[in-house]
């Protein structure tokens, strides 16, 4: 229940509610996908359980460790160990920063393209990921996106729809044209490489793109959801989906 209520809101709003503070974050649980901060799970888990809430002075140290040890046993894992010299917010040398962020926090652009006639196209695609994302809680589905800040240190940029229960990227976009097509395999297969494990990708469509089109991206192995006023058609049942790629160039 602790981690449903960091996902109900942003890391900050969860971490104040908890008496726990923003910075010196040292240790970081995984579920589904998606990273919390162990100390603050912990002791709201614990507040669930007696009613007596866990400070940060108490998970301190020794008691964070602590912390991580129980979590596990009950299937929550720390992420691999990183470098201490290892930004929490930026690119190292040892790999890029990849982080799930809540769906509202996606402000920025992820991908650059040419002019489009003023505003249609991000509200036509913010509009189908919107939609996307309520029929995934519908199914009991905890979206998000993901934050991507590479090792080069150039500026993050977040994805589109990113579906932590499953471990699916999906690309959404606002035409069914071959060029959209296109494109969506390329910047899901440059974002999907950032990600451990790799995730299952598909690609989401307002309308089916005709045959040869569908023949494309099943050639590559991505899922093809095609929007109707029904819902989306094709989206991927996990133990459906083919096994991601094991291996990166």
């Amino acid at each position: 229940m602790s981690i449903e209520e960091c996902q109900a809101s942003s890391e900050a709003t969860f971490l104040d509610v908890c008496g726990f503070g923003m910075y010196n974050i040292q240790h970081r649980i995984e579920h589904q996908g998606a990273t919390y901060p162990a100390k603050a799970v912990m002791g709201r888990a614990f507040w669930h359980v007696d009613e007596t809430v866990a400070c940060a002075a108490d998970l301190h140290g020794e008691g964070g460790q602590h912390a991580m040890k129980r979590l596990a046993e009950v299937g929550f894992y720390p992420p691999p160990a990183a470098s201490p010299a290892a930004s929490a917010s930026t690119g190292t040398a040892l790999g890029p920063v990849v982080t799930v962020v809540p769906c509202e926090k996606n402000t920025a652009t992820a991908f650059a393209t040419g002019p489009q006639p003023a505003g249609t196209g991000c509200r036509s695609e913010a509009d189908l990921m919107r939609r996307l994302e309520e029929q995934l809680r519908g199914l009991g589905h905890h979206p998000g996106r993901l934050r991507i800040q590479p090792a080069s240190g150039e500026g993050s940029f977040v994805t589109d729809t990113y579906d932590a229960t499953s471990n699916v990227l999906y690309e959404v976009k606002e035409g069914a044209n071959r060029e959209s097509v296109r494109m969506a395999i390329g910047q899901l297969l440059d974002y999907s490489r950032y990600r451990t494990p790799l995730p299952h990708l598909a690609i989401v469509l307002p309308e089916w793109p005709g045959q040869d089109l569908a023949d494309l991206v099943q050639s590559t192995g991505m899922a093809l959801i095609v929007g109707s006023e029904a819902g989306f058609v094709g989206l991927p049942e996990v133990q459906k989906l083919p096994a991601p790629r094991t291996s990166r160039p």
